[in-house]
């Protein structure tokens, strides 16, 4: 190949300034406890050889990714941060939502990954969490009391999980489906109160550590919200 087309092609893929000083400060700031000091602007400008507009481009990268916190004045600087999983999954949610080329793909996954889920939580030690979402809810519990405590029970069994990853994607989950309930097939209180039924018996399944009746719930909970919530969805 003449020598002319490698380096255009190098010249198209080698990452900009911005990308590699973005990197690396990334990387210390993932290295370093949450508010240590990284340094001031004009100290990290020194070391990567930068300008103050290419160092506070790669600053402002970061803070959008949540990695990074910048103060400004007399003891402002740059410090470690850590990013929020709801901030995370939310972007993950809006990705998947505008890609996705059907909501089986993500129902797909959450059934190879229920068994996953019901064994971390039958190891958690404080399962005993789950006893409120074992018992009945108010018979006229609103929509968005529903919704409320849908959310909840989520959010709980990705912390009894104990597994960083699995909590993302419960919360992605979430995001991209729970929430639809206001537009979907769940309107109705028939409807649920059916998931909660579903809810319920998971709940009370994964307290007396009965695996296979907990996986059988949570394959029948995953399914119904699913169900309800395709229509809303402008996917297929």
């Amino acid at each position: 190949m003449p020598e002319n087309r490698q380096s255009s092609r190098r010249s198209v893929t080698a990452p900009s300034a911005v990308e590699r000083i973005a990197d690396t400060i990334r990387r210390m700031s993932l290295a370093a406890e949450p508010g240590e000091f990284l340094g001031t602007e004009v100290s990290l400008a020194s070391l990567f050889q930068a300008s103050a507009p290419t160092l506070r481009q790669a600053a402002r990268w970061l803070e959008h990714e949540e990695v990074l916190i910048v103060k400004r004045g007399v003891h402002g600087g740059y410090f470690a941060a850590r990013p929020n999983a709801g901030t995370v999954s939310r972007i993950a949610a809006t990705y998947l939502h505008s890609n996705l080329h059907s909501v089986d793909e993500v129902s797909q996954l959450m059934e190879a990954l229920t068994p996953l889920l019901v064994d971390l939580v039958l190891k958690s030690d404080h399962i005993d969490a789950l006893r409120p979402f074992a018992a009945a809810p108010p018979v006229d519990q609103s929509r968005e009391q529903f919704v409320e405590e849908e959310a909840g029970f989520s959010r709980l069994l990705s912390e009894l999980s104990d597994n960083a990853a699995l909590k993302l994607v419960i919360s992605i989950f979430f995001d991209i489906g729970v929430t639809a309930i206001a537009g979907s097939r769940l309107d109705g209180t028939n409807d649920r109160e059916l998931v909660r039924q579903e809810r319920i018996l998971l709940a009370g399944a994964l307290i007396v550590g009965n695996r296979d009746a907990a996986i059988h719930h949570a394959l029948e909970h995953r399914r119904m919200i699913f169900d309800g919530f395709k229509a809303y969805l402008p996917i297929f």
